[in-house]
């Protein structure tokens, strides 16, 4: 009996180094995940031309135009909730979209080490300016403002 008992221990100490193991591993692949997708965001914003920032600026005031009145910074992944990323964004690598009347988060990764983003933010003259915040919190960076004279608009 004491051998079973022995034998029972031993078996449950190496099921728990196996599931602790894994659990480890899995930390280790997350936090890879969003290293590597806070790198594909920052070369993205880093990279953007004239033609993106309309192409944003334009996606941008369509998903605006279409947020609810009732919708606020607080409820913004219940915009998105239902829908998802459009391959466009995807392909540019952003993992999700949120937005409100005034605002547009373009994310690569959320959660608690990376939010490497984009925000288009619409002003009261109508003006859209947009900012590139990267994982890394020491740099959020002013990459353009556009009046609402020289407005994306269709």
């Amino acid at each position: 009996m004491k051998r079973f008992f022995l034998i029972l221990a031993a078996l449950l100490l190496v099921g728990s180094a196996v599931v602790v193991g894994r659990f480890i591993l899995a930390t280790i692949d997350a936090f890879n995940f969003a290293q590597s997708q806070a790198r594909v965001g920052r070369a993205y914003m880093d990279g953007m031309r004239d033609v993106d920032f309309k192409e944003v600026g334009d996606y941008a005031r369509e998903l605006m135009a279409e947020a609810p009145a009732q919708y606020s910074q607080l409820s913004l992944s219940k915009v998105w909730a239902d829908r998802p990323v459009p391959v466009r964004w995807q392909e540019r690598g952003v993992t999700f979209i949120r937005y409100d009347r005034d605002s547009v988060c373009f994310g690569w990764h959320g959660g608690p080490f990376a939010h490497t983003q984009l925000d288009v933010r619409r002003g009261q003259d109508g003006a859209l300016t947009f900012t590139a915040h990267y994982t890394d919190y020491k740099e959020d960076r002013l990459l353009r403002s556009v009046p609402k004279a020289q407005s994306v608009d269709r």
